[in-house]
């Protein structure tokens, strides 16, 4: 997975539509208010998805 530069942090950033200033991307870390790790990144031609999960109804 590509992140660029990655801000780490143990908190929950609800509602930021960017990473902070000088980072690419957003990688929360289980701490103090979040259980799982998460990852952010919020440019569209740095993701790549790794799996397709389809629902036959």
């Amino acid at each position: 997975m590509q992140l660029g530069n990655p801000y780490e942090t143990n908190d929950a950033m609800d509602g930021i539509t960017e990473p902070p200033p000088e980072f690419d991307s957003v990688c929360a870390l289980p701490g103090t208010s979040l259980k799982y790790d998460k990852t952010c990144v919020y440019d569209d031609d740095a993701i790549r998805p790794t799996y397709l999960v389809m629902y036959d109804i």
